[in-house]
């Protein structure tokens, strides 16, 4: 009998291992991807008191390469504008300082998009909001910075405005898309496109 128990709780004690060993294999972590040895090293490209919500576009010519972003000029958070840095070796430098693409001490920086033409001409798309609280959504292309711009939307507070995006289809043609509540609650999806060059 003395036997018969011991073989046993040797036997259970083996199903006991073999099952921590397949649960061990099982709930392993596989391991962390590596990042491609092919990825250039890391540069600033910003130089400001503070940079955020980067966007990226490269033009048709396969060397141009623009960067917009939201730049905060001083150490208060709310005094920012859109920005810019291009290269025009493909990415591979960033000479020079960034500039704005709009300037604005009344009002504050949201957010912005970027995207270029089939010319290799820049078009920005921003948000910016107004001491009352109001958002608007503005756009302009390189001609016109950092002077001036178009109103494309606004809403008075509590609504918002928010997530511009651009793309270009051709030589003239840009087409938008934004976020927009005049509740602040609920908001929709809306497209706008231009069919020359952003002129109207």
């Amino acid at each position: 009998m003395i036997v018969k128990s011991s073989r046993f709780f040797v036997f259970l004690s083996f199903l006991l291992l073999v099952n921590l060993v397949v649960s061990t294999l099982v709930m392993a972590e596989p391991d962390e991807p590596t990042a491609p040895s092919t990825w250039d090293g890391t540069i600033t490209i910003s130089s400001d008191n503070g940079a955020r919500l980067p966007s990226i576009a490269a033009a048709p010519n396969g060397k141009d390469v623009i960067v917009a972003y939201v730049s905060q000029r001083s150490a208060d958070e709310d005094n920012t504008d859109p920005y810019y840095h291009d290269s025009s070796n493909n990415g591979a430098t960033f000479p020079g300082n960034p500039a704005p693409i709009n300037t604005n001490n009344s009002t504050e920086a949201i957010d912005v998009a970027i995207a270029y033409d089939a010319t290799n001409k820049p078009h920005a798309l921003w948000i910016e909001q107004q001491s009352n609280n109001d958002r608007q959504l503005r756009y302009a292309n390189r001609d016109n910075w950092p002077s001036s711009s178009t109103l494309l939307s606004s809403v008075t507070s509590p609504g918002v405005i928010f997530t511009p995006r651009i793309a270009a289809s051709g030589t003239n043609t840009l087409n938008i898309v934004w976020a927009e509540s005049s509740s602040g609650i609920i908001t929709d999806i809306y497209h706008a496109r231009s069919t020359n060059g952003g002129s109207t």
